[in-house]
């Protein structure tokens, strides 16, 4: 039987052999004769965690740690809205729609599935060349190398990894918006928030937390921490077995949520975990819908008029040209939308509030685009709503969060889909079918 720190000495122990093993082999390819060992590390490491923890290799045959996150009572909305529609109120579903009772994040092609596997760790640099690998005692990736750390550069590399040929390799998806946000919402119901390497290598919550410095240099101290390093409270559920880094060192690039000219679109439930390159392209794909106040979904080249306008942000008065945080609303009209990019739109997630005669629908408070109705994670949603203008968000924290940015924090001011995100990383996914 292990105490607390044994079993975590011990999970760090498998894990950093199986990083070993990868490193040993050509672009984290193990060689052939450290196949037996990962396999070994494997099942001791999926045992001591009763399955919580697996290693699956991608279609190049690359090894990722995954936590398995399965459909359960708790990807439920029942369970998520803390009984008695705490948090949001969950409708009541005709017979034969079971899977609108669960959360987004576990229906994909309509359909509900076993399971989600989220990488343990946030992608990983080597050598100076970023990889879409889950593994432990890694700098995290972030910018250029090897593929760019951006909302297409993801897509791109994902591609990539899925044209291998790797036998009883899994799909390589990239953690999307639902997935973030039903970890969020899964916080605020069992009550517990993760903290992480969110200033300077420690916790901004709780400075005597530090993780293993790495990276690079700012102001003459490092910013990164080794991927697994730090407490177990950095884990999302507080345990060894829990998804490490949501909250720093770097924030997630989230798939499958974009705006448009500030028009919020979407991708169906968890669909985008599955889409190639092509099918998320934030500037062609029919993919990304519209949603109207009533929850309808449209496409976002329709021509939605006066009640049944598709849901924006809009600010609250003219927010002119100065380069400055603005106060904006969730509307379904535009009637203060900016003319250039230096103004943006800043405005706590928890008390994001809607234009009068505005009605917020579910799926936004299921993908914390809205407040839940009590309890939202700490964070603060950035926009701009300049024409034409197409942005993505990255979720959790970055080096320099701080204690305030949790599940709630959404940077969607700044980040156009292409170009080289220096403070976000990706992180593997694969659905359980």
């Amino acid at each position: 039987m292990y105490s607390t720190k044994e079993l975590r000495d011990r999970v760090d122990w498998l894990e950093l052999q199986i990083t070993n093993a990868a490193l040993r082999g050509t672009d984290l390819v193990p060689n052939e004769e450290d196949l037996a060992l990962i396999e070994c590390y494997a099942r001791e490491l999926y045992d001591l965690s009763d399955g919580r923890n697996e290693v699956v290799f991608d279609k190049l045959g690359r090894p990722n740690i995954v936590v398995n996150i399965w459909c359960d009572e708790k990807a439920t909305l029942n369970y998520l809205s803390g009984g008695s529609n705490t948090y949001f109120d969950v409708p009541s579903y005709p017979s034969g729609t079971a899977n609108r009772a669960l959360h987004p994040a576990f229906i994909v092609g309509d359909n509900a599935v076993r399971g989600i596997r989220v990488g343990k760790y946030k992608d990983v640099r080597v050598n100076g060349k970023n990889y879409h690998v889950s593994l432990y005692g890694l700098p995290p990736a972030y910018g250029s190398g090897g593929f760019t750390e951006s909302y297409d550069g993801l897509a791109a590399e994902c591609d990539r990894i899925n044209a291998g040929t790797y036998e009883g390799g899994v799909h390589a998806g990239n953690i999307t918006r639902a997935i973030f946000s039903y970890l969020g919402l899964l916080s605020v119901t069992e009550g517990f928030a993760c903290r992480g390497a969110d200033y300077y290598c420690h916790s901004a919550q709780k400075t005597d937390e530090w993780g293993e410095p790495c990276g690079y240099l700012y102001n003459g101290q490092y910013i990164h921490v080794l991927t697994g390093s730090g407490p177990n409270s950095w884990r999302h559920d507080g345990t060894p077995f829990g998804i490490w880094g949501l909250k720093g060192p770097t924030y997630e690039i989230l798939h499958g949520y974009i705006t448009d000219g500030g028009v919020i679109l979407t991708v169906d439930n968890n669909d985008a975990a599955e889409m190639t390159a092509a099918e998320l392209n934030t500037a062609t794909s029919e993919a990304y819908k519209a949603t109207l106040m009533d929850g309808t979904r449209v496409a976002r080249d329709s021509e939605e008029e006066g009640e049944t306008a598709k849901m924006c942000y809009d600010y609250t008065a003219d927010p002119g040209e100065a380069a400055a945080s603005k106060t904006f609303v969730l509307a379904n009209s535009f009637q203060f939308r900016q003319t250039n990019n230096n103004p943006y739109g800043a405005v706590s997630t928890a008390s994001m509030a809607a234009r009068e005669g505005v009605d917020i629908p579910l799926l936004f408070r299921l993908l914390l685009i809205a407040p839940l109705k009590t309890d939202t994670p700490s964070g603060t949603t950035y926009m701009r709503n300049t024409l034409d203008a197409i942005r993505v968000a990255l979720g959790g924290s970055c080096w320099n969060g701080g204690a305030t940015a949790s599940f709630g924090q959404f940077y969607g001011n700044d980040w156009t889909p292409t170009g080289s995100y220096s403070i976000g990383s990706g992180r593997f996914v694969s659905i359980i079918k």
